[in-house]
């Protein structure tokens, strides 16, 4: 039987954020890092490796001065107008990111899996599955993709290590001609995708005080086990394809796996899992109907993010409303008040996640996004919550008031 106490192991917390690192990363960057960087693009990912770690630290010393969850440790220490102003950049950067995910997972669903369906109606059928998966808390979420972590990378590998036997290594030729400059902004653009470690400083309310050391070395080795995974996809995919026509290319680690001929029985077999993708009245086209493994993993980056957009909305909520002078009392995300706001901070962070994402697909969004993670949200992740916690220093835990 399982235990409900809204608790994780490290070792969901290693699998969950293994899955947070990779989601979005193996299919938007090995593109983006090809015009950045060309054939640099592993001294790039190991770049953005170490300046991930450095973060990784920074969080970590900010989290034993914080002694709680982000949330908690904002509401408790804050004036109500800073807790408000915190929470809402915080949900602002979640719902963002989650909105993006979910843009680009149904913009692959409906231009190479079931072509001529509606993008919104694509986007509604993510979110509404992605709102229900959240809704039994972080604790289900980690057993599922705990079960899921082998099931879906042994596949995984195998198919990469398939992929490797056809690498040109004429591809890899100016593997060392790249100026710095380009090698340091390709490890800026690969910090970029690993900005979910941020997400670290909410877990305190998920595991106990006593294993939050071992919680950080888990994070830690879900960073490096990430940068493998990168640096493994950038070698095959440009080998595969040559930096001018990677760069060029929108998902190439889908086009890869569904280039993919396996061979043999068993792997025939696997191909037939890896093809099973038809959905009840869609067609299924192609070019991406092996690429099924990526999806799971970009449909766990959109859940955790819409699972803390949830969250901030109603820590929000309890500011508005007045129960956090309640709350700053209590145990945080865990209180009464809060569980009694789980509908309705979903049904929010369903409708804005889904309105951001529309105006991706139609609006100018996408334009913006990436100025937007360089220089607005990057740095602020940066520097509020270390002025959350110099400015939560000065303030008593007690009753606030307005000013």
């Amino acid at each position: 039987m399982f235990s409900n106490n809204n608790r994780i192991s490290t070792r969901q917390v290693f699998r969950l954020f293994v899955f947070d690192f990779i989601g979005m990363s193996t299919l938007v960057l090995p593109a983006k890092l090809a015009g950045t960087s060309g054939c640099a693009g592993v001294f790039a990912i190991v770049a953005g490796g170490l300046f991930a770690s450095l973060y990784l630290w920074y969080l970590a010393w900010i989290m034993n001065r914080m002694d709680s969850d982000l949330i908690t440790y904002v509401r408790q220490s804050l004036p109500r107008w800073g807790a408000l102003v915190m929470l809402c950049f915080f949900a602002a950067y979640c719902i963002l990111e989650a909105s993006y995910g979910a843009y680009i997972f149904a913009d692959v669903m409906r231009k190479g899996l079931v072509g001529g369906e509606s993008y919104t109606l694509l986007l509604l059928l993510i979110l509404a599955v992605a709102a229900y998966a959240i809704q039994s808390g972080i604790e289900s979420r980690a057993r599922v993709y705990e079960s899921l972590f082998w099931v879906l990378f042994v596949p995984l590998f195998l198919l990469l290590w398939i992929a490797a036997s056809d690498v040109n290594t004429i591809y890899l030729h100016s593997f060392f001609t790249t100026p710095v400059s380009e090698v340091a902004g390709g490890g800026l653009l690969v910090f970029e995708y690993l900005m979910p470690m941020f997400l670290v400083l909410f877990f305190p309310a998920y595991v106990k005080k006593d294993a939050q050391k071992k919680m950080v070395a888990a994070v830690y080795r879900a960073l490096w086990v990430a940068v493998l995974v990168f640096i493994v996809f950038d070698l095959i995919l440009l080998g595969s394809f040559g930096e001018r026509a990677m760069a060029k290319m929108r998902y190439p680690a889908l086009t890869l796996m569904s280039n993919i001929h396996l061979r043999g029985s068993f792997l025939k077999r696997l191909d037939a899992f890896l093809r099973t993708t038809e959905l009840a009245g869609m067609n299924v086209t192609i070019p991406y109907k092996k690429a099924v493994i990526p999806f799971f993993t970009l449909f766990a980056f959109i859940n955790v993010f819409l699972f803390y957009a949830k969250q901030l909305i109603a820590a929000i909520g309890g500011e508005f409303t007045g129960h956090g002078n309640a709350e700053r009392q209590g145990d945080g995300l865990k209180m009464q008040k809060e569980k009694n706001a789980k509908v309705w901070s979903t049904i929010i962070a369903f409708l804005l996640v889904f309105v951001v994402a529309e105006g991706f697909c139609y609006g100018s969004f996408a334009e913006w996004f990436e100025g937007y993670m360089t220089y607005v949200a990057i740095p602020l992740l940066i520097l509020l919550p270390l002025i959350i916690v110099v400015w939560g220093k000065y303030r008593k835990t007690g009753n606030r008031s307005l000013q």
